[in-house]
């Protein structure tokens, strides 16, 4: 609060630059701080929560001469909780529940971003025609979060049949995550997860953009609709539908509904720390 406090007197608002901003308030004035000054402060604001507490977490993942796998558990923790699950005859749900907490953990470093990410962004219609949001977190910065999506997807993908890299062809792992999205239209059909993973990862990983007619859009009324033959994707409603979905599975494998996809589950577990 003292750095903000600073941050704000150090901005030296003066009042013949921003007299329009006054209002008289118990027979004083009160000086209200003009939008290029709380775009600053947002920002500084945005650095200190996002990119500070980032690079805190990163430091975490190997402190005390441990590796971490996840900021609450090292490596050694993992492969000990592994051990100890293997010894069991039977499903141990206690080991079996800190395991979840972990490989969730892996996961929400990821989505709890993106949910402050698509809270916070600038829309182009918001702009209206201020070009102040240059530099500024807006819509040209989806192409970074559905580029890591298409990571998560496929990591997903391995969870769910206990693997250790996606097979080849890779669009398989599309067409069987989408698969499992709930969704009231069929935007999620084998045929947009096949023009998803070639218009849209294809396009991010080789050419760092999408590929002709395939666009990120926002506000669509389905994640993924065409129009006059564009391929466009909502990669935040994309995005929460694939969050939910994980976060359903994770639901799963704490309450042991399917043994066979347990197994899959630690099996994976495994992959990642002998990797």
């Amino acid at each position: 609060m003292i750095l903000m406090i600073k941050f704000i007197k150090d901005t030296k608002v003066q009042k013949s630059q921003y007299s329009k901003h006054k209002e008289p308030i118990n027979n004083k004035t009160d000086w209200k701080l003009p939008s290029e000054i709380i775009l600053n402060l947002r920002n500084w604001i945005t650095y200190s929560v996002i990119v500070k507490n980032t690079y805190y977490e990163v430091k975490r993942m190997y402190k005390e001469d441990k590796l971490y796998y996840c900021v609450a558990y090292s490596v050694e923790d993992i492969k000990n909780l592994l051990i100890n699950y293997r010894k069991e005859v039977e499903c141990n749900k206690q080991i079996l529940k800190k395991l979840v907490v972990a490989n969730k953990l892996r996961f929400t470093r990821y989505f709890d971003f993106f949910d402050w990410y698509f809270k916070n962004r600038i829309t182009f219609e918001n702009v209206q025609g201020d070009k102040s949001f240059y530099g500024k977190f807006n819509l040209t910065h989806d192409f970074i979060i559905a580029g890591i999506l298409c990571s998560i997807i496929e990591t997903y993908y391995q969870f769910l049949l206990g693997i250790n890299e996606t097979p080849k062809p890779h669009v398989q792992a599309y067409k069987y995550v989408f698969s499992l999205l709930e969704n009231s239209s069929n935007c999620y059909s084998n045929d947009n997860a096949k023009q998803f993973y070639e218009k849209i990862r294809n396009g991010l990983i080789h050419q760092t953009n999408t590929n002709i007619k395939a666009a990120l859009s926002e506000a669509l009324s389905e994640p993924i609709q065409y129009q006059q033959d564009i391929f466009l994707v909502d990669i935040e409603k994309v995005y929460q539908d694939i969050r939910d979905s994980i976060y359903s599975y994770f639901t799963k494998i704490t309450d042991v509904a399917d043994l066979a996809l347990v197994d899959k589950f630690i099996k994976k577990t495994e992959y990642i720390v002998n990797y």
